[in-house]
């Protein structure tokens, strides 16, 4: 998923690439294949389905069976290796035993963006380990959820703005850029529409179908500010003028919509639900 990038990385073009990201992955099956304890290491998301930019991140579900302090190692020194290249990288670890048996965190629209990556290319090494997972709760509205926890958390953290130093506050406005999407993905789910794959163009359609006109504009008015970032990442300005454009486009105003964008969908996903 996007994140907002620090003024001074931008300025220096210190970003993740396609290259930077392929990188990554060769390492990663480099060192966890055939490592003992680790069943099956499956790539997700964006750096997967190929629709990944400079703004992007890597996730990796690491599925294991007793793992060892040489493997947790290994995870650290691979996360310092990725951020070394600007690669964000970020390891979802799961006991094999726990996920077979339903005591583990995944929610069922994350297991199958899981399948759907392990089914077309992501599982790096290892075993299949989808199919094995069982459900760890009874399915309910993952959105309301998801969108009630950000609100609060959201609102929570823009009473502290003005104490935030600037690595707390950009990574406060990754939110704008990140959570449409997240929650996008979450409606669908919850909507019984059945996707092929979910990139993020297919997810956008589905969503677009299933929610109202007004949190439908919503959606696109914060995918014009995602789209504006990325535009402005590219084009590498330097360090002030991007830290303007960002506090100006992105910072609270783009903070104010996020949360009339959360405030409407929850509106209207408990009106769905009478």
């Amino acid at each position: 998923m996007a994140r907002v990038l620090m003024p001074d990385d931008v300025e220096n073009g210190f970003i993740p690439t396609d290259y930077s990201f392929n990188l990554v992955a060769n390492e990663i099956r480099h060192r966890l294949d055939g490592q003992p304890g680790v069943f099956s290491v499956i790539q997700i998301g964006s750096t997967k389905r190929g629709d990944s930019n400079c703004v992007s991140d890597a996730d990796v579900v690491v599925v294991y069976s007793g793992m060892r302090g040489s493997t947790f190692y290994i995870l650290k020194r691979l996360c310092n290796y990725a951020s070394s290249l600007a690669v964000p990288l970020e390891f979802i670890p799961l006991d094999h035993t726990f996920a077979t048996q339903g005591a583990h965190f995944w929610t069922p629209s994350f297991t199958l963006h899981v399948k759907w990556a392990e089914e077309n290319g992501g599982l790096i090494c290892g075993q299949s380990i989808t199919d094995d997972i069982t459900p760890r709760i009874e399915r309910k509205n993952e959105g309301l959820d998801y969108a009630i926890s950000k609100l609060q958390k959201i609102l929570k953290k823009m009473t502290l703005l003005l104490v935030m130093n600037e690595k707390e506050r950009f990574g406060l406005f990754t939110e704008v850029v990140q959570v449409p999407m997240f929650l996008a993905r979450k409606v669908v789910w919850d909507a019984g529409v059945k996707l092929s794959l979910d990139s993020k163009a297919k997810v956008v359609d589905a969503y677009l179908k299933v929610v109202s006109a007004e949190e439908a504009a919503l959606f696109k008015e914060l995918g014009k500010l995602s789209a504006y970032y990325r535009a402005l990442v590219e084009s590498r300005p330097e360090a002030e003028y991007y830290r303007a454009k960002i506090e100006e486009k992105i910072g609270e105003a783009g903070l104010e919509k996020l949360v009339r964008y959360l405030e409407v969908t929850i509106k209207n996903i408990l009106w769905r639900m009478e």
